[in-house]
Parts: structure tokens; C-alpha cells; sequence
């Protein structure tokens, strides 16, 4: 879970994404489905990064 956070948690979007490739080369041979299910909706899920960091904890998350 640790790492998967860490994707959410990054500075920028690019970061993010280069953090979510490295998990995938990770996780994908031991767990296909959960690695496609996670890229399958990526984008939509990284869009928060397009706000002023100042917004992005609230909206990256349900505990606002």
C-alpha cells in the first residue's frame, strides 16, 4: 500500500506517473488484474494534479 500512496503523493503528475510504471513492473507478474484494473482508469484518477497544491490532498481523497 506503501507504494501504491506514493504514486498519489507525488510532486507533479509526471512524477506520479513514473512512480505508478514502477509499481506496475513490480506487482504486474504477481498480480495482473489489480495492475490492469489500477492503468485502466490512471488518468482519470491522476487528474487532481491539474488543481493548486494547496487543493490536492482534499480531492485526491475521501477524508476531506
Amino acid at each position: 500500500m506503501r507504494e501504491v500512496a506514493a504514486i498519489y503523493q507525488a510532486p507533479t503528475r509526471q512524477q506520479a506517473i513514473w512512480r505508478f510504471r514502477a509499481w506496475k513492473a513490480k506487482w504486474e507478474p504477481l498480480a495482473p488484474k489489480a495492475v490492469r484494473c489500477s492503468e485502466k482508469d490512471l488518468d482519470s484518477r491522476l487528474e487532481f494534479f491539474s488543481l493548486p497544491p494547496a487543493h490536492r490532498k482534499l480531492m485526491r481523497t475521501t477524508n476531506g
